[in-house]
């Protein structure tokens, strides 16, 4: 269209209602004995409800109508359910915190409501080996590794005496890893990661960040079947790769300078990995590449291959070694949790051929989460890169006005910026399809989505780069944003707007106050 009026009142199909009707998500999705499951949360329902993919191509809900999987371990929770078979869901209930296996209350209750919580466990000969979280009558808190019998609910501490504790695995030669670290550190400061063998209680130091100086940071655990330790760190050289453990020296598995494997936030919620292993030892990882994308990954004794389709998303997270073919031992398959800048979160399935890496057939397996009112109006992101205070660069994705009714403003008008500050704050801007962002773009607004220093995905270096100086870099970083899109002619310097929640919302009040 040719049509021309002031930026910020275009009219728009991108309403509050329509956000409201996507704002279902997706995460943890899984494999168990070739029956897909994954975590849905659903605003509408104020619960979130474990979903199971069956072999017809239908979907049903894993749990009662009167549940949600939620943890509050750690508070930020994750890790709140597991499949143990085709049938039974062993979960955390959100109201009273306890764990349930389908319909069937498995712990006691607790002395005090919702005090005693599970998350983040393994399933291993009946029982449930899982973080377990007491709150008591004192207000303090404790954290330790326990088992669980799933016959009676017995609960066994097995491990205590660090203040946190996660990812605790079972393998096949009966010994669990597991992962603690001691405040002020944080999971992506400095962790330990430990081996305890079951039969003799004896424990092992598998390896061990700098807890003085908070770095060394070792998180996702998993156990191959040939008895491996896997783990994603970034001790070697400042990014997180992936490493493995053979029970007498670690090695380094994959490891790419200037790309951070893990997640947006690693350690921030338990039950994350960013990386699967096949029964062969074969690995599979989404990494990340230069433009902000990500790449499939398959990794076996012949090397890597890319796994790449444009039925593909842009981008990929939660994968997992998808349920393998009894007719054909050179096809293999993948789950993976996709999105793009265009596009709604859906769960996904990719077979290929082993030997090249070539797709055969990508599926969704996930119903659509609500429609995109309109894709010509869709803003789609720019990575952009720009100078800050202390002769450091920060980072960012912006989006320009877009809609496809209107051309642009009035005559010599440029649009108001919208500045945008993630939380964590070691969190990180996303490019995946957001219909909170559209909703600005669609009416006329620029907005820029900041990876201020203290981000992750740039390495542990910027990551660490606001100790000592939160409040005072990410608020140097926001503004710096602003400016160099000001310098760029991008945006009227005169209608500037910035909003922010949590540590990001602190950044916020900093910019305005400072």
């Amino acid at each position: 269209m040719n049509t021309r009026k002031a930026y910020g009142s275009w009219e728009t199909s991108f309403t509050a209602e329509k956000i409201t009707e996507s704002s279902v998500t997706l995460s943890e999705v899984c494999l168990c004995e070739k029956t897909v499951y994954w975590l849905e949360t659903r605003p509408n329902e104020n619960r979130c409800v474990v979903v199971r993919y069956l072999e017809n191509g239908l979907k049903e809900d894993a749990i009662p109508t009167n549940r949600s999987a939620r943890t509050l371990v750690h508070e930020y929770g994750g890790g709140s359910w597991l499949p143990l078979d085709k049938e039974r869901v062993l979960y955390s209930n959100f109201c009273d915190q306890r764990l349930y296996c389908n319909e069937k209350a498995i712990t006691p209750e607790p002395p005090i409501p919702a005090s005693w919580r599970y998350a983040d466990g393994c399933y291993h000969n009946n029982f449930y080996f899982c973080v377990y979280e007491v709150h008591h009558e004192d207000r303090t808190v404790t954290n330790s590794i326990a088992r669980i019998a799933l016959d009676d609910g017995e609960i066994s501490v097995l491990v205590k005496g660090a203040d946190f504790y996660a990812c605790p695995r079972v393998g096949n030669s009966n010994k669990l890893a597991y992962l603690s670290w001691d405040h002020p550190n944080m999971p992506w400061d400095a962790t330990i990661i430990s081996v305890q063998d079951l039969e003799t209680g004896i424990e092992t130091v598998v390896v061990s960040g700098d807890m003085v100086t908070g770095r060394g940071s070792f998180l996702q655990l998993a156990w191959s079947s040939q008895n491996d330790l896997y783990y994603i760190s970034d001790s070697t050289k400042g990014w997180y790769g992936l490493y493995a453990w053979n029970g007498r020296e670690a090695c380094t598995v994959t490891l790419k300078e200037g790309v951070d494997l893990g997640d947006p936030a690693p350690g921030w919620k338990l039950g994350q990995r960013c990386y699967d292993i096949a029964p062969d030892g074969t690995l599979l990882f989404a990494r990340p590449d230069a433009n902000g994308a990500t790449r499939l990954v398959w990794l076996s004794s012949d090397g890597e291959k890319q796994i790449e389709s444009d039925e593909l998303p842009l981008y990929i997270s939660n994968v997992r070694v998808g349920p393998s073919s009894n007719d054909d031992d050179d096809r293999s398959s993948v789950l993976f949790l996709g999105s793009s800048p265009d596009n709604l979160s859906w769960v996904g399935l990719v077979t290929f051929n082993k030997a090249t890496g070539k797709p055969f057939q990508v599926t969704r397996l996930s119903s659509f989460l609500g429609t995109v009112p309109d894709r010509h109006s869709i803003s789609k992101p720019q990575i952009i890169e720009f100078p800050t205070t202390d002769q450091a660069k920060a980072y960012g994705y912006y989006y320009p006005p877009q809609n496809s009714l209107f051309c642009g403003g009035l005559k010599n008008e440029l649009p108001p910026l919208l500045v945008k500050s993630h939380g964590g704050p070691t969190a990180a801007a996303q490019s995946s399809f957001s219909p909170k962002i559209q909703f600005w773009t669609s009416r006329g607004f620029a907005v820029v989505d900041v990876d201020y220093r203290g981000s992750t995905g740039y390495g542990t270096d910027y990551r660490h780069a606001l100790r000592s100086k939160w409040g005072i870099y990410d608020v140097d970083d926001v503004c710096a944003a602003a400016l160099y899109l000001i310098e760029k002619g991008l945006v009227d310097p005169q209608r500037i707007a910035i909003s922010g929640g949590s540590a990001g919302g602190y950044t916020v009040l900093g910019a305005l106050a400072w």
